[in-house]
């Protein structure tokens, strides 16, 4: 069972305690091992997952849903 990692670019800027929220709606996502966002690259968020679990779509959607606008960046 392997893992994959992909990136995800927000292209608006959110404060701090939203990208913290955002981000633990994808860890309780099935399927997702991690997820990192950091302060000095707040447009980025770094998702750690297994393929046979999740997709990169319907991860995707996690934040599409929260009515922002943001793409996968390296598929």
């Amino acid at each position: 069972m392997g893992i994959e990692a992909m990136t995800i670019y927000i292209d608006e800027s959110i404060a701090r305690d939203r990208r913290k929220r955002i981000a633990n709606l994808m860890r309780a996502r099935k399927g997702v091992r991690a997820v990192v966002h950091y302060d000095e690259k707040p447009q980025l968020m770094l998702i750690e997952y297994n393929p046979y679990a999740a997709t990169p779509h319907e991860l995707l959607l996690v934040v599409l849903e929260q009515g922002l606008r943001a793409e996968l960046i390296g598929l």
